[in-house]
């Protein structure tokens, strides 16, 4: 059992704790049944959306705040390892993790939150009992960095799963066999799904599909496959980056890259005339990805986000501007940094230049706004 101990050295502290005790993490979590997660989420502006046996599935929250819609429950928790997860910014964390994110409070402050929200009493033992978990706590210091997502590798030989089929709707859409034969696609019938390899240094570190039936999509248009043995192929999203290793060579050559939203506008690109294109798998930018892109030598970064707005100035496109603010803000301290946005007032909601005829791809191209 692990035994957090919140001293007086910790900065920004709720004045009302008792500092000179220590919280029993371990017994707070246990009383976080999935009723009180419903309950804790509902309090936070985030209502129960769908759930199965495994997974309950709430507003996006973790990027939308209150401001979330039907359309954005991407938020999933997995009841068996009591975590959350994004598929459309990439969020990770754990029920404290989660609190402290959207309520913009630092970990004592996220413990408190919840104990009053559900009105749970948290064991304390005294301050000289012994602290035999300097790890855990070492996480709670001022500046602590926390530990970077790490990749799964799986046997390339789990590709023979998926059928070697083009799905006749990325054909029309403008992908060429080609580009489909490159990255890697196919089709898993069992699952009614486009079945996405994910590639990185030389490595399968997973597989994504993306699903086609409606009470599919309805859970994610774009989650990891399941395999027949119960295997999820699945990997940080913000560990790596979609077409790494297909577009290397020519993003080093360029040191350029545009940033996409999905795997889907990557395998468009080449159609346009762009081959160093990546993706993030959402709609955020983590410190692994920078990295990443520094290590290509990436001098420029174009963002070339999905347009979440029907036309300038509403409050969709107020919301995208301050969303497009703070990715740059992350990039701007290593590269320059410009956007692709619909300034244009083409119908492309919920869409982004690839979904365009390209003669107006291009005039939004043209006319990106550099940051």
């Amino acid at each position: 059992m692990y035994w957090i101990w919140f001293a007086g050295f910790f900065t920004n502290v709720r004045r009302d704790i008792d500092f000179c005790k220590m919280i029993d993490i371990t017994s707070l979590k246990s009383q976080l049944t999935d009723d009180r997660i419903i309950e804790l989420m509902d309090a936070m502006g985030a209502p129960l959306m769908k759930a199965d046996s495994n997974n309950l599935i709430f507003g996006s929250i973790c990027h939308w705040g209150v401001d979330w819609d039907k359309h954005k429950a991407k938020l999933w928790y997995y009841i068996e390892s009591g975590s959350f997860h994004c598929w459309s910014c990439g969020f990770s964390g754990d029920t404290i993790s989660l609190v402290q994110h959207v309520k913009h409070l630092d970990f004592n402050q996220a413990v408190s939150y919840i104990c009053s929200v559900l009105h749970l009493q948290v064991g304390q033992i005294e301050q000289n009992e012994q602290l035999d978990n300097w790890a855990e706590l070492r996480r709670f210091l001022p500046n602590a960095e926390p530990e970077p997502d790490k990749l799964l590798t799986y046997d390339k030989s789990i590709l023979s799963l998926f059928d070697h089929l083009y799905p006749q709707e990325w054909l029309d859409y403008g992908i060429s066999a080609d580009i489909l034969d490159k990255f890697g696609i196919g089709w898993y019938a069992r699952q009614a799904c486009i079945s996405i390899p994910v590639v990185f240094n030389g490595q399968l570190v997973g597989v994504r599909g993306r699903y086609t039936r409606e009470q599919d999509v309805a859970k994610g248009k774009y989650r990891p496959i399941c395999t027949l043995d119960g295997t999820v192929l699945k990997f940080p999203s913000s560990a790596c980056l979609y077409g790494y290793d297909q577009n290397k060579a020519a993003i080093e050559k360029s040191r350029q890259v545009v940033l996409f939203e999905s795997e889907k506008s990557v395998l468009k690109a080449p159609s346009f005339g762009i081959d160093n294109a990546l993706a993030v798998f959402g709609s955020n930018i983590s410190k692994q990805h920078i990295q990443l892109l520094l290590e290509l030598g990436v001098n420029d970064v174009v963002l070339c986000m999905d347009s979440d707005y029907k036309q300038v100035g509403d409050d969709e496109f107020k919301f995208f501007v301050v969303k497009m603010k703070k990715l740059a803000a992350k990039l701007k301290p290593y590269f320059s940094v410009s956007i692709v946005y619909n300034n244009q007032g083409y119908d492309m909601y919920k869409c982004n230049m690839m979904d365009i005829p390209y003669e107006q791809a291009m005039k939004l191209w043209e006319s990106r706004v550099k940051i």
